[in-house]
């Protein structure tokens, strides 16, 4: 499955180490019913096989090169999974079968450009659910070169290179471009409405077509019903399904920063994180810088806040995110106290600066007896080290 994303300053789409700030809606756009017969195929999974290449040979050196990548050190630090002969047939496939089958294409249609005119190739192996692991290999238009293409991969089935049991050439609804152009028209769509968005630098969306299904679906946190309705009626060839990335974006009269009520409380509070600093279009809460419109007019150091994002988070330290609403949570305020929690972590915060010693842990506890406020700062990024800054409740 191939992912065009769409693009606002910086690449936004989630990742296998997103926050999912909502579940996918994964609601179906057609009724799977309506389908065309060929796609009710491919997403049953029964692919149509238009060759069958012969094991006329033992794998001999086929059988050599797998003795050899057990002995990789890829292999044995366990760097694709655990070291099982079955990690070793599914490394060998992509160290063998992968390459021979990528110069066989370019042979038989005189480049690997000129195939994904014709077809599309992608290796099964490594998904958790699969028809039959190899390298499939889709053809739209059968035609000489699906001959030509026979012919040099049975040559080396034949000296035993390769095995043809990891090798499937099949009838396919869509080439490589075909797919590149579907999911191009989608982002351009999507692009069009991200833009006309009232916040658009919040919005973010990307689609994917799947060859097996012939499913499209469309990732987003911004679009209405309405929109949705276009997306589909763009494609009536197409099964489209929409999945939510994150936390929806607010629209135009809806607020992106929602504030307690009441807000303060008399029990302590230990949801969210703290604003550790806030300028003019940006916070740091959590270990995480946040990109967020006018913060320095909405947010506060010392608060703790619950953040809704595009649902990426860039793998740096501090992280790189978007923020697209903001949930600030109630602040505690002890017996007899005059000030809150928050007002009292954003005076222990005046001095602090983001520095080698990394982001601490804050815990803060109020002292009737002495009416002050200890703030503790637990840092971990290299051992521990503790500090306490006292407040004045004043």
């Amino acid at each position: 499955m191939r992912k065009f994303l769409m693009l606002t300053g910086l690449a936004l789409m989630l990742t296998a180490c997103g926050v999912d700030d909502g579940q996918p809606e994964a609601e179906n756009a057609k009724n799977p019913e309506s389908e065309p017969t060929d796609l009710k195929k491919a997403a049953a999974g029964k692919r149509e096989m238009i060759v069958k290449l012969e094991q006329t040979a033992e794998p001999v050196a086929r059988e050599k090169a797998v003795q050899e990548i057990k002995k990789s050190e890829e292999f044995k630090n366990g760097m694709m999974g655990e070291p099982t002969d079955e990690t070793a047939r599914k490394m060998s496939i992509q160290a063998i079968e992968m390459p021979a089958v990528e110069a066989a294409l370019a042979k038989a249609y005189g480049s690997r450009e000129e195939f994904m005119n014709a077809g599309i190739v992608y290796l099964e192996v490594w998904e958790e659910e699969y028809e039959k692991p190899g390298i499939w290999v889709g053809i739209k238009n059968p035609d000489e070169r699906t001959g030509q293409l026979e012919e040099i991969l049975q040559a080396k089935a034949d000296a035993g290179e390769i095995s043809a049991d990891y090798i499937h050439i099949y009838k396919a609804e869509y080439t490589e471009n075909d797919m590149r152009e579907i999911e191009n028209t989608a982002y351009q769509l999507l692009k069009t409405m991200q833009e006309e968005h009232y916040r658009p630098q919040s919005a973010v969306g990307g689609a994917s077509l799947d060859i097996k299904t012939g499913k499209l679906t469309v990732s987003h946190n911004f679009l209405t019903e309405e929109q949705k309705t276009e997306v589909v009626a763009a494609f009536p060839e197409l099964e489209v399904t929409f999945e939510q990335l994150g936390a929806m974006v607010p629209g135009e009269g809806e607020p992106d920063v929602l504030y307690p009520e009441p807000a303060v409380t008399e029990e302590p509070n230990t949801e969210g994180e703290y604003i550790f600093n806030v300028s003019e279009d940006k916070f740091l809460s959590g270990s995480t810088y946040y990109s967020f419109e006018n913060a320095d007019e909405k947010l506060k150091a010392g608060q703790r806040v619950e953040v809704g994002t595009t649902g990426s988070i860039a793998a740096s330290y501090p992280g790189q995110g978007t923020a697209v609403v903001v949930e600030v949570m109630p602040t505690y305020q002890p017996e007899g106290a005059d000030l809150t929690e928050e007002m009292a972590v954003r005076k222990a915060l005046e001095d602090w600066e983001f520095g080698m010693d990394g982001i601490p842990m804050i815990r803060p506890e109020y002292d009737n007896q002495s009416d002050r406020w200890n703030i503790e700062f637990t840092y971990n990024w290299d051992g521990e080290k503790t500090e306490t800054v006292t407040v004045d409740d004043k």
